[in-house]
């Protein structure tokens, strides 16, 4: 049997990103066909860099559906655990590409319960 890798249809690939960040701000929500929610927003996912100094990567993201709404319901700096795919989309100003999400997990750090 050929897999279709072999027959030349595609390379093996894995597309699935995590990222653990904070809410960058309000995110919009916008209607699709079918009435299917959606919910873009901006991921600050912020490291420390060779030079010792933070560094913010700043990430276009979208959700659908029930987790759209919950992305909606976040406050600016909440803490997020984001599960999606990178995924190319055409905007105003050409291509781009965001991380489109299948989960989204709000987390509660214990000094921000206190």
């Amino acid at each position: 049997m050929t897999t279709a890798y072999e027959a030349g249809y595609s390379d093996p690939c894995l597309n699935y990103t995590a990222l653990l960040g904070r809410m960058g701000q309000y995110p919009p929500k916008t209607s699709t066909t079918g009435q299917i929610r959606r919910t873009t927003f901006t991921l600050v996912c912020t490291e420390l860099g060779r030079d010792g100094q933070p560094h913010a990567a700043y990430v276009s993201c979208e959700c659908w559906g029930r987790e759209a709404e919950q992305a909606a319901s976040l406050r600016p700096g909440a803490w997020v655990l984001f599960e999606g795919a990178v995924t190319p989309r055409r905007g105003e100003d050409g291509w781009r590409l965001l991380v489109s999400g299948a989960r989204l997990q709000p987390l509660v750090f214990d000094e921000e319960a206190a």
